[in-house]
């Protein structure tokens, strides 16, 4: 009776791990299953935004009127403020600036890569770790390309790099900058 119990045990965390595995076997970084078209390929998004003719190399700011109706359906949930935009030799980095519509009290910042073919081909959205209201990209040069700094509205600047997300934070005009641990 004590081995049949034991079997019954290990076919039962046999049977629990294939089925856990079995559960995330997707590739990290893929679209879920109900997102998909059926296929096991992502149906590829090619942006239209009228900025994409300027060449590199090209940094500028967009505010939200000037920015192309392309975001808005991209990013239903976002109340858009402004546009980072970086155009290089391989394509082009975007960011996205505003605060979500359900939650207006909640910056974010949607960094988006596109390549020479205007396909997206990687897009994240960063929540800023305080909630004082929706994030702007400032219109000021920095020091290196991939660098951004955005403010919400309680006066609060982020150093956002492209790559790695928010790096420091500052008070506007007084402080210096608090680097994360």
């Amino acid at each position: 009776m004590k081995n049949k119990n034991f079997s019954i045990i290990i076919i039962a965390l046999v049977f629990f791990t294939v089925t856990a595995c079995s559960s995330s076997s997707g590739e990290r970084g893929m679209v879920p299953e109900s997102t998909h078209t059926g296929s096991d390929t992502l149906v590829p998004v090619t942006i239209t935004d009228k900025n994409l003719t300027f060449e590199a190399p090209y940094i500028f700011v967009i505010d939200g009127v000037n920015m192309d109706d392309f975001w808005s359906g991209y990013l239903p949930d976002v109340t858009i403020q402004n546009e980072w935009f970086h155009a290089a030799d391989d394509g082009y980095s975007i960011a996205i600036s505003g605060a979500l519509k359900d939650e207006p009290e909640q910056g974010t910042l949607n960094l988006i890569s596109v390549n020479s073919g205007y396909i997206i081909t990687d897009s994240r959205q960063i929540m800023a770790p305080f909630k004082g209201g929706s994030l702007s990209v400032l219109n000021k040069e920095s020091p290196k390309e991939f660098n951004l700094e955005v403010k919400d509205e309680q006066g609060t600047v982020y150093l956002v790099n492209f790559y790695n997300g928010i790096a420091a934070y500052k008070n506007e005009g007084y402080d210096d900058w608090k680097y994360w641990e």
